[in-house]
């Protein structure tokens, strides 16, 4: 039900700002001005989504009929159900110091839900079965202080997709037919993958996010909180009222840290909004609350926590390695995953691997990934990598040879279990996730072994030069040796908020002015607090400024649709279609999305002047050419190839 006239709190009274800005403090006084857009944008999105619902139930009746109809559980029977199969989890688990460690997670969890909405904290190892934890205080805490919903967000989509699966295999009723009570809103979801009618109902739950439990990205959650667009903006005020978990809350965006924190405050203080910031490794953010919150942490022994977990992995520092060494050590292995820091360095060691285990034998004339060997990066769809994650997954499971070379997409959250792990240096955080990889069961009766590396070759960005990502690598990688130094060579959890103390630059008090500076590098924390907004009656709110200032994924790609394989041969045709008889190809733009590959854009010129690339027949959606006498640049084993890489070749497999 939308809200009355009567249920809106009216804006800050415009006469009584000024003596405000006098008697209160600064803290107090950026609270007041930040919250007038924030509170415009959720009455906007009242009247959008009132809007288009009108118009709905008049231009297509069958859309708003459906719209009415949909029936969702309520959230005491989703715990219900939630409950239950918990329970029987319990029962078939074995009895291990992991296990017991999971129950001490979930009654912390349970305890915690009874509290008031806020801020919480739930900092959980790797393997420390948070997902359904987190979701068990969800759900009691929502029914508890009367809130609707429970809104997951996640970094990447693979763990989005991921965890909307377990969901709806917890929660949804089982029989064929059942809609599912998980929304799942990513730019990779594959409506055409539902019967008809469940691809409708979630096609409009999307729209406003009128959905029990809805599992998104950060990208969707945080940067519709700051758009200016009517679409993105429809579904604000159904985030009121609601429990917002943020998975893997350390990849929350650096140089976007202060908005967004300051974001996160104004819903738990204004919109009856609980936020659990979820994760292994919690970022340090006790002072950089910029409106003075302190956060709950749901699990208060974290002491007899890490004594569970401690024991199922240990680091070691190899320090420099040649690339060709190294590739012959991951050959020699039947289980081993190795994390790199670049999609560059993970095609090229792949490559050395291959050639190593052809050179022994290994092959036997097959493809790699006939053989277990396997690459992992953003140069491959978004379909080719879940492809491949299926493979990993069944390979580990049944004990096969199974060899992973990966960028940083596979380390955080997603479910795969190595005896050991090889991570070329990075952040800590990174390298306490990527341990999250290894013997994540415990089922090893010793600890598995994270080797930690640098590549010989390899030189940290300077300050200043290349890209804003490629610097950022280098001064985290720069930090961690600083730190495991300084630890005489010891890695461990123990060490992430001394490690983000120092990265977010507030370690001391000389550096801590420095440092909130690079946190709000945008300046759209400064510009959603200035005086001025009051001075001019919060007449000069530049919300489309706002939006352009918040952006999580710079602009700075190009996605380009591959149709690989069977299913991608099948949506080139469908376009094909489509567009003869007369559908714009940007109908197509969502669907295409898994057969998707973003291209640097100064890359993306080269693959133009070479003609790789069409851009007109579907404009504006851009395909990788086919044509019999078309450069092969799509590889089945590494994604698209560097211009001047391809064979002559067929595209379609």
């Amino acid at each position: 039900m939308l809200p009355t006239e009567e249920d809106l709190e009216p804006l800050f009274p415009l006469s009584e700002i000024q003596p405000l800005l006098v008697s209160h403090s600064q803290e107090a006084i950026d609270r007041m001005i930040f919250s007038v857009p924030v509170r415009t944008r959720m009455l906007y999105s009242c009247l959008v989504d009132a809007d288009y619902l009108d118009t709905e139930s008049f231009t297509n009746l069958d859309n708003a009929n459906k719209r009415e109809s949909q029936e969702q559980p309520s959230l005491p029977e989703l715990l219900t159900r939630l409950e239950q199969h918990m329970n029987e989890l319990t029962l078939k688990a074995d009895v291990s110091r992991v296990n017991e460690g999971r129950a001490l997670v979930l009654a912390d969890c349970k305890f915690a839900s009874e509290l008031p909405p806020g801020l919480f904290n739930l900092t959980v190892p790797t393997g420390g079965g948070k997902t359904l934890a987190s979701l068990n205080f969800a759900l009691r805490h929502a029914i508890k202080n009367n809130m609707r919903r429970v809104i997951y967000a996640i970094p990447f989509t693979s763990i989005v997709e991921q965890t909307a699966g377990v969901f709806r295999e917890t929660l949804d009723e089982k029989g064929a037919g059942s809609p599912s009570c998980v929304l799942e809103h990513h730019s990779n979801y594959d409506f055409d993958a539902l019967d008809s009618e469940q691809a409708l109902r979630e096609r409009l739950a999307v729209q406003n996010w009128d959905a029990p439990i809805i599992v998104t990205t950060n990208v969707q959650l945080l940067e519709s909180l700051f758009s200016n667009k009517p679409s993105k903006c429809r579904k604000l005020h159904n985030i009121a009222n609601s429990v917002i978990v943020l998975d893997e809350a350390q990849t929350l965006p650096n140089e976007l840290l202060t908005v967004s924190l300051a974001m996160l405050e104004e819903l738990t203080n204004s919109y009856n909004v609980s936020v659990v910031l979820c994760t292994a490794t919690q970022p340090a953010l006790d002072d950089l609350w910029p409106f003075g919150s302190k956060p709950h942490e749901i699990v208060k022994d974290q002491l007899a926590l890490k004594e569970h977990f401690k024991s199922r992995a240990e680091f070691v520092v190899d320090g420099q390695v040649e690339e060709g060494i190294l590739a012959e050590k991951l050959s020699e292995l039947d289980q081993i995953l190795c994390i790199v820091s670049t999609r560059a360095h993970a095609r090229d060691l792949y490559r050395d691997v291959c050639r190593c285990c052809r050179e022994s034998g290994l092959l036997h004339g097959k493809e790699p990934y006939q053989e277990g060997i396997f690459h992992l990066s953003a140069n491959m769809t978004p379909y080719h990598r879940s492809l491949w994650l299926q493979k990993i997954r069944a390979r580990l499971d049944d004990g096969e040879r199974c060899i992973v070379i990966s960028t940083q997409l596979i380390e955080a959250g997603v479910d795969v279990d190595f005896p050991v792990v090889y991570r070329e240096m990075a952040g800590l955080d990174s390298l306490v996730q990527a341990a999250g990889r290894c013997n994540r069961e415990g089922r090893n009766d010793v600890p598995g072994i994270v080797h930690v590396f640098d590549f010989a070759d390899a030189e940290d960005a300077v300050p200043g030069s290349g890209t804003l990502a490629t610097n950022w690598l280098g001064l985290t990688a720069k930090i961690s040796r600083e730190l495991i130094e300084r630890h005489s060579g010891h890695i461990s959890a123990d060490m992430t908020e001394e490690y983000f103390q120092w990265l977010h630059g507030v370690s001391s008090e000389k550096d801590a002015h420095t440092g909130r500076q690079i946190l709000d590098a945008t300046g759209l924390y400064k510009d959603l607090c200035n005086r001025e907004l009051p001075a001019s009656r919060f007449s000069t709110m530049d919300f489309q400024g706002y939006a352009d200032k918040y952006k999580i994924i710079d602009d700075k790609e190009t996605p380009v649709f591959v149709p690989w394989g069977e299913e991608g041969r099948k949506l080139y045709f469908e376009l094909e279609c489509s567009c003869h008889e007369g559908m714009p190809p940007s109908a197509m733009a969502r669907t295409l999305q898994r057969f998707s590959v973003g291209i640097p854009n100064w890359k993306y010129s080269q693959y133009k002047e070479q003609m790789f690339v069409d851009d007109k027949t579907y404009a504006p959606i851009r395909v990788l050419c086919q044509e019999e006498n078309c450069m092969k640049q799509y590889d089945d084993e590494v994604g698209i190839l560097e211009v001047g890489e391809g064979t002559p070749n067929d595209l379609i497999i």
